[in-house]
């Protein structure tokens, strides 16, 4: 039997269920993951800086495109006819530009954005600084703010694994106006409190080591965000 070493305390899975204890046997505490050389990062971050792959795999996005289906045809289709869709879109374009709605009390906030990520139903919220070493080049200048906010929101994992699919695009459906209806909701909250907020995503930067420093989990030898979220 493995002997424990420490617990790792996490949220539940929704807002305001008890906290979930994670037994880590002491063989493990010694892995934390995939080290980052902070020097190998500066390094390439200023001789090879990284470029987003619908740039860099065009062709790679020119195939997903050949296999759409006639019926997947349709399906993306109706997903850019929704009317809730585009104006989430638009709004969520805006957001870097609103001014805050009230006068920042100076106050340390991030227990209260965090809470309040939780309760819009994100399963976990970490916040650190902005890595710009990680941006897309394209998009370097278009990231506005020293801090992020790292969200982590639960999709249909099934779902994903059968890329490209009608199945996967059904799921996206189901999940994409959900999650940036509360990322804009969020938004608005940090506006609240006296701040400026920017909402972007995985075509700005690798976000990975940032939600690792947020917190939020390990980045693991296959490129992943390895979390102990539970979500079912």
């Amino acid at each position: 039997m493995l002997k424990v070493g420490h617990e790792v305390v996490r949220p539940g899975k929704k807002f305001g269920d008890p906290d979930i204890r994670i037994p880590v046997p002491e063989e493990l505490e010694t892995v934390p993951g995939v080290p980052i050389n902070k020097r190998e990062v500066d390094y390439y971050s200023r001789e090879q800086p990284l470029e987003t792959m619908n740039i860099t795999e065009a062709a790679a996005r020119t195939w997903y495109d050949s296999q759409t289906t006639e019926d997947m045809g349709r399906h993306q289709a109706a997903e850019q006819r929704r009317a809730l869709i585009k104006p989430l879109e638009e709004a969520m374009h805006q957001m870097g530009d609103l001014e805050p709605t009230a006068e920042s009390t100076g106050e340390d906030v991030a227990e209260l954005i965090k809470a309040r990520a939780r309760e819009l139903g994100f399963a976990d919220v970490g916040i650190t600084c902005y890595d710009h070493r990680y941006s897309f080049q394209s998009k370097k200048r278009q990231v506005l703010y020293p801090h992020v906010v790292c969200l982590v929101y639960e999709e249909n994992f099934v779902a994903t694994q059968t890329i490209p699919s009608v199945t996967n695009l059904e799921g996206r459906l189901v999940t994409s106006p959900t999650n940036m209806q509360r990322s804009l909701d969020l938004s608005n909250y940090i506006r609240s409190l006296g701040y400026h907020a920017q909402i972007i995503n995985t075509d700005f930067a690798v976000m990975i080591p940032m939600f690792v420093e947020a917190g939020t989990g390990q980045q693991g030898a296959c490129g992943y965000l390895l979390s102990p979220i539970r979500f079912s």
